[in-house]
């Protein structure tokens, strides 16, 4: 089960509260994006606020594009950083300058979530979460993690991560092992160790990730 919150809601509860009169920027597009890709067309459709897209396709279109890279990640910390100081301007800079480049960045969308939230703004929060959410829901929907045979096949690096995280797993380690990604996780509650696989083959620049 996912456990949203634990990603990074509870960075709104230890923030300040914030005037809901600030409004946030909409993310756009990379001047580096063709703006006649199927990436891009899915981009317009989130931003015109049709959420019920194909979020498979939508990750896989990002993988086409010129100069894709699977190991390009977002530095979080700052962003958390903002949001605990209720300085949501910066988190939503960080956020947005991330989508630019990334719609499909399933925690930018989180910082979103977060900040809209602190904003008062519950219908861009909502908007950011279903897409969130559609995201994760992709990714989960590759494999089971159990092996190689069965690996989850991200798009981005911070997914592997953010998988782990949002099962209520700690990651203690990582292991290359023969175009897989291999996280050694535990479980925080009853400290059963286990192993979640993912397929790295496709986090290289101009090498699409291979589809389910």
């Amino acid at each position: 089960m996912l456990r949203w919150g634990m990603l990074c809601l509870i960075a709104v509860t230890q923030a300040a509260p914030v005037s809901a009169r600030e409004t946030g920027r909409r993310a756009t597009l990379s001047a580096k994006i063709d703006p006649n890709s199927d990436y891009a067309r899915f981009v317009r459709r989130l931003r015109d606020g049709d959420t019920a897209i194909d979020y498979a396709a939508f990750r896989q279109s990002y993988t086409r594009l010129s100069g894709y890279d699977g190991f390009d990640r977002l530095d979080t910390a700052p962003a958390y950083a903002a949001l605990r100081e209720g300085k949501v301007g910066l988190a939503l800079d960080i956020a947005v300058k991330r989508l630019d480049v990334a719609y499909v960045d399933i925690e930018a969308h989180l910082i979103a979530v977060a900040v809209y939230r602190m904003m008062g703004l519950p219908d861009k929060a909502d908007e950011a979460t279903a897409i969130a959410r559609g995201l994760m829901t992709a990714l989960r929907a590759t494999g089971d993690g159990k092996g190689p045979q069965t690996a989850y096949r991200p798009i981005l690096l911070g997914e592997e991560y953010l998988l782990a995280n949002a099962s209520g797993l700690r990651v203690a380690g990582r292991e290359e092992l023969r175009g897989h990604d291999v996280l050694r996780v535990v479980d925080p509650k009853t400290g059963a160790k286990s192993d979640i696989w993912f397929d790295s083959a496709g986090f290289s620049v101009n090498s699409p990730a291979p589809d389910k």
